[in-house]
């Protein structure tokens, strides 16, 4: 298994140790029968059989990732689980969470989206707004229509237009005429506020009570982990080897999300707003929680900040029902 940083000193002690053991057994077995042993085919064969033995354990040993069943399953699914999760179904991926080079004319147009006499709510953000529509869909699709608006690398941000991200502009225009249309009971902005001008939404905030919307929550950032959860993880296990994966832990979290988290919570005081904290709803003073049960899939988080299913709707079975 791969632990992705580098080597400890107990690791790199093991190592040298077993390579000792495996030259001593090599001359013992292999070279000193060459040497000393008696003349024949047997002098040949049983050291050949040895080393082609050798061979056969290492290559079953590479094809195995190095004997995972050494450690626990959970560990084992964690090594490559960032790479393997696939997010495109519980996003919706295609039809409400599109490539940013979409227009607003690429959402999927579904006569059943909007059912008359329900509450609807807007969905509207980039991939850390579509994270949050399997946990929106499971708690509140009993009672309103959600309308999902989300594309990658497309924060919610009216009149914004970013150098690598052309048509961002355009998409978030064409998703403010929808609001306007459909005049949602509800209005969901969510990002990944560390990578934009966060304090720009209020612009959006702004022009969404330009057209009558009352009810606007601002998600706020859920925690960034350096590398990963999964990494984070993995690292926790090889420094405490034989200790269960923690289901909380600070160590691996980035420190710079707080700060975002605070400041939006400031704006949005000041703008007179509600503002959820994921950050602070998954913390307590033992750190993050990283995992709600015993499987990979249980994780909270499945790369730098993304949510899984599992934590989508941990998280928003947290958020009010209604709006204040």
């Amino acid at each position: 298994m791969r632990w992705h940083d580098g080597d400890t000193p107990a690791y790199g002690l093991g190592a040298v140790l077993l390579s000792l053991a495996l030259a001593w057994g090599t001359y013992r077995l292999v070279e000193i029968p060459i040497r000393r042993g008696p003349r024949g085919p047997a002098r040949v064969l049983v050291p050949s059989a040895a080393m082609v033995a050798v061979g056969l354990l290492a290559w079953a040993s590479y094809r195995a990732g190095g004997i995972p069943d050494r450690f626990p399953k959970i560990v084992q699914d964690l090594d490559r689980f960032e790479f393997k999760y696939d997010n495109g179904a519980p996003w919706r991926q295609g039809t409400y969470f599109l490539s940013s080079d979409s227009t607003g004319r690429d959402f999927k147009v579904d006569p059943d989206e909007i059912v008359p006499g329900r509450p609807t709510l807007v969905l509207w953000g980039d991939s850390h707004a579509a994270q949050l529509y399997p946990g929106y869909r499971r708690y509140f699709s009993g009672r309103y229509n959600i309308v999902q608006r989300t594309a990658i690398n497309t924060g919610p941000f009216v009149g914004m237009e970013r150098a690598y991200q052309p048509a961002m502009r355009g998409l978030n225009d064409s998703i403010l005429e929808t609001i306007g249309r459909i005049h949602p009971d509800q209005v969901v902005l969510a990002a990944d506020w560390q990578q934009y001008d966060w304090q720009t939404i209020e612009g959006t905030i702004l022009a969404l009570r330009g057209i009558g919307i009352v009810h606007i929550t601002v998600v706020g950032p859920v925690p960034h982990w350096k590398g990963s959860l999964p990494q984070q993880l993995l690292i926790h296990y090889r420094t405490h080897p034989g200790d269960p994966l923690p289901t909380r832990m600070r160590e691996g979290a980035l420190e710079s999300t707080g700060g975002v988290d605070r400041g939006l919570a400031g704006l949005c005081g000041r703008l007179g707003v509600a503002y959820l904290s994921p950050y602070r709803i998954l913390a307590d003073r033992d750190g993050f929680i990283t995992r709600l049960g015993d499987g990979a899939d249980r994780i909270v988080t499945w790369d730098s900040s993304h949510l899984t299913v599992a934590g989508s709707e941990y998280l928003v079975a947290r958020f009010p029902r209604d709006p204040d």
